[in-house]
């Protein structure tokens, strides 16, 4: 009995953690943020997966989510800054707002798992079930007064709450899931240049400087851009600064 229910906790732990396993579209790229909203770029090296990039958000932290860009490359003007801020921070009380009720869902599943061995198992299913229901209506409330700011389609909105309904990993992750279809108009490699110029410390600098070569070079083999393509000169001369930033990497 003991095994059967160490699987069945498996089992739900490991929806949750597919379920933060996001496979990349080809020519795209992303960012992330937390709950303030601030956009960061994972420079770290990335896993690969039918030859397309793999990002592994934490599965604990329903606050760690990604949007994507269509565009890793580029500079790009203020306005579209602003613009790419605005729809952010728009949708960010509604995500917010789901994450933190599937934080409060995880705890208790966690919770439930832990007792799970002590009592009857019958009445932990029950508890379960009640818990899953009682946060699967708050989300779909939270998902009907937020869908304007998130910007959901009724078909997009019907479909996250079905899958909700069923997969309690899924109602654990819909702050992440609600951008998992949205993207940003912003160049993410870019940004990634604006934080490198933002940090002071010099080993942290130098080692963000090498991941974000790394990358500028993974990007720049995929892209195969042309000598005159004007994103091809923006990789030569990010990778000109980069260099400078980051010496240990090479001539």
């Amino acid at each position: 009995m003991v095994n059967d229910i160490a699987l069945f906790w498996a089992v739900v732990a490991a929806f949750l953690v597919v379920d933060n396993l996001v496979l990349l579209p080809h020519g795209s790229d992303v960012m992330r943020f937390g709950f303030g909203g601030r956009l960061r770029y994972p420079s770290a090296a990335r896993l690969q997966l039918l030859g397309r990039d793999l990002i592994v958000l934490n599965p604990l932290n329903p606050f760690d989510r990604l949007v994507a860009s269509q565009r890793s490359v580029g500079s790009w003007s203020a306005s579209e800054h602003r613009t790419a801020l605005r729809t952010l921070q728009r949708s960010l009380t509604g995500a917010n707002a789901l994450s933190a009720l599937g934080l409060a869902y995880l705890v208790a599943v966690v919770g439930l798992a832990a007792v799970s061995f002590h009592v009857p198992f019958m009445d932990v299913l029950i508890l379960l079930l009640a818990t899953h229901l009682l946060a699967w209506a708050l989300a779909l409330v939270m998902l009907l007064v937020a869908r304007p700011s998130l910007g959901l389609s009724a078909g997009r909105l019907a479909a996250l709450a079905a899958e909700a309904l069923f997969v309690p990993a899924y109602t654990i992750n819909l702050g992440k899931r609600v951008w998992f279809r949205r993207t940003l108009d912003l160049p993410a490699l870019a940004l990634g240049l604006r934080e490198l110029r933002r940090i002071e410390d010099a080993s942290t600098r130098d080692l963000l400087a090498h991941e974000l070569l790394q990358r500028l070079d993974a990007v720049a083999e995929e892209l195969a851009l042309p000598p005159g393509d004007a994103r091809h000169t923006w990789i030569e001369e990010a990778r000109r600064c980069l260099k400078v930033s980051a010496p240990s990497t090479g001539s």
